[in-house]
């Protein structure tokens, strides 16, 4: 019978699989640890990604509109602004000291040439053309 006892002990032993419950509070305290480093490095990452693509999108629009103003659709006549801003998720450009060969025509050229890109910040930019023509563009 003692035979058997042991044997018994020596065989659920070998059967028994499985981790203990410190082993996996250890493990679950590394993963803590880990996870405390790492979320506060990743989370700048995102904004950091937004304000780049406001900037690109800010130069996308200062790049269309030296095109027009290369191509005579935006007369520059003594120098002036194109602010552009956004309104319910919809970029909207105004125009002050330009002439153009139709009032109003800056939105409709801006968003074939742009199209439905938006600024992920709502920076907004302002372009400003000399009466030579010259484009520089600030967010």
């Amino acid at each position: 019978m003692e035979m058997s006892l042991r044997r018994m002990d020596v065989i659920k032993k070998k059967k028994r699989k499985g981790f203990t419950l410190i082993e996996l509070i250890v493990v679950i305290a590394i993963l803590g640890i880990l996870a405390a480093i790492a979320i506060p490095r990743l989370t700048g990452f995102t904004d950091q990604a937004k304000v780049a693509a406001d900037k690109e999108l800010s130069a996308v629009i200062a790049h269309s509109t030296e095109m027009l103003v290369a191509n005579g659709t935006i007369v520059p006549g003594a120098g002036g602004t194109i602010t552009v801003t956004q309104t319910n998720g919809v970029l909207v450009y105004t125009a002050a000291g330009i002439t153009t060969p139709v009032a109003g025509v800056c939105t409709s050229l801006y968003t074939d040439l742009v199209g439905a890109k938006i600024y992920q910040q709502n920076m907004g930019s302002v372009i400003t053309i000399s009466a030579k023509g010259e484009v520089t563009h600030t967010n």
